[in-house]
């Protein structure tokens, strides 16, 4: 059936503890690392960023979480990524702000829209390029959402 839970047929109390005890440690250390790992994320795109355009290119899914392509370029160089982000926003083709460090290359998904006129940067820009997006506002959204 299940090889990952621990099963109690023919055992002890104290082994079924123990096991429990086991399981629950290992999945507090998995939430740990998850969590370390996004704050230094952050901690990456709040001590140094620049922005850019990132176009969506598809969409996919699991069981449990959709994720939104996108095609974003910085620095001569291309990058596609998947965001879990609300699918039903995004259409295929349209233009994303994305928030990115030049030196980590570690970029995120932004649920700000860039219109057409505005043309991509070669080497990113160092506030968002709308007028109604402050770099304020992207910090913000960064902090409730990762």
């Amino acid at each position: 059936m299940n090889k990952f839970l621990p099963t109690f047929k023919n055992s002890n109390k104290k082994e079924d503890i123990i096991q429990w005890v086991g399981v629950i440690l290992f999945m507090i250390i998995v939430y740990l690392f998850i969590y370390n790992s996004n704050k230094n994320v952050i901690k990456s795109i709040k001590e140094k960023r620049l922005y850019t355009v990132g176009i969506i290119s598809g969409f996919s899914k699991t069981k449990t979480t959709r994720f939104v392509k996108y095609i974003c370029s910085y620095s001569d160089k291309t990058y596609e990524n998947e965001s879990s982000a609300n699918i039903n926003k995004y259409s295929i083709g349209d233009r994303v702000l994305v928030v990115y460090n030049p030196d980590t290359n570690i970029n995120i998904l932004l649920p700000y829209f860039i219109d057409d006129s505005i043309k991509e940067p070669y080497n990113g820009w160092s506030k968002p390029p709308m007028n109604n997006v402050t770099d304020y506002d992207v910090l913000k959204y960064l902090e409730k959402n990762y």
